[in-house]
């Protein structure tokens, strides 16, 4: 099917959607009838309003369609004939800045199948989850971040609809940290989901809150201002300081003791399990004398600031 283009592309995925399901019981057996819309999508080339905007959420949100959005020149390879083979309809979106990404690769290739998330960089301190044209922006900032001595790991998703939850939580829980990176507005976007998710399946091995880079919530901005609306290797690092400030070491997930410059004394604790670094002690309440080991109902805490 042509590629879908503009403000038609939010009646795409419910047009087929419901064509397709009526459909379904009718075809005689053995006969598929999968259907694939490859959709141009993302920014990073200038183009006209409306022409740059990410529309992946609407058809996540269609119940009954598969959506896939690759990376890389092997996975447009692979994704497609997956997409193809399958009996489902498939929305392929295309991240347009990728159209002249050169990789080497023996016809044919197969990467994996739908519903199978790729590690493209394997780190300690803190999980970057993207897709699409995002992941390029994931592994420069994560590359920057290692100067810093930041362990990052990325993620990229491959396919949205399914979703691959295992790869997505055993990530998540091996780091502790999560940072959601996307090119379409923040607000009910794919990022919301995916950090919905892991705050129901990670909570205990969370370090720190699921923190999302997206676009701006405002309509696709003109190209002049399109740099300021995407996420850049800037923002995302802004991010992973957030989520690992004052980190010395790749690897090192409790910072080094530093001198308080609040009133009152700063001790540096273990990890707690809810994200906390560092706290204010307010109050004691172990009695003088006593050799057991602290506990943490022993004092009353309250977050540094920066939360």
């Amino acid at each position: 099917m042509p590629a879908a283009t503009s403000a038609a592309k939010s009646q795409v995925p419910f047009s087929i959607a419901s064509r397709s399901s009526r459909r379904t019981g009718r075809r005689p057996a053995g006969r598929v009838g999968g259907l694939v819309v490859r959709v141009p999508y993302g920014g990073g080339l200038g183009g006209v309003e409306h022409h740059g905007d990410s529309s992946e959420a609407y058809c996540a949100h269609t119940a009954g369609l598969k959506v896939v959005t690759p990376a890389t020149a092997a996975d447009a390879y692979s994704l497609l004939r997956e997409a193809i083979d399958d009996p489902d309809p498939v929305i392929f979106l295309e991240p347009k800045r990728l159209y002249w990404t050169r990789e080497t690769v023996q016809l044919p290739v197969r990467t994996g199948s739908f519903g199978t998330a790729a590690v493209r960089r394997a780190g300690r301190d803190a999980t970057l989850v993207a897709y699409g044209p995002s992941v390029a922006v994931a592994l420069e900032a994560a590359h920057t971040a290692a100067a810093e001595g930041l362990d990052v790991e990325v993620l990229d998703l491959r396919t949205l609809v399914p979703l691959d939850d295992q790869a997505l939580t055993a990530s998540v829980r091996r780091t502790g940290r999560c940072l959601v990176v996307h090119e379409a507005q923040g607000f009910a976007g794919v990022g919301a989901e995916i950090a919905a998710r892991v705050q129901e399946r990670c909570f205990d091995a969370l370090r720190g809150p699921v923190l999302r880079v997206t676009g701006l919530d405002i309509p696709y901005p003109p190209p002049l201002l399109e740099k300021a609306h995407l996420p850049g290797v800037g923002r995302v690092l802004d991010g992973l300081r957030r989520l690992l400030p004052a980190t010395p070491a790749a690897g090192s997930h409790n910072p080094a003791p530093s001198e308080a410059n609040s009133p009152g004394l700063t001790f540096h604790l273990p990890d707690l399990g809810e994200g906390l670094a560092d706290a204010e002690v307010l109050e004691w309440k172990v009695a003088v004398g006593d050799s057991s080991p602290p506990t943490r109902s022993w004092w009353r805490w309250r977050r540094p600031s920066r939360w």
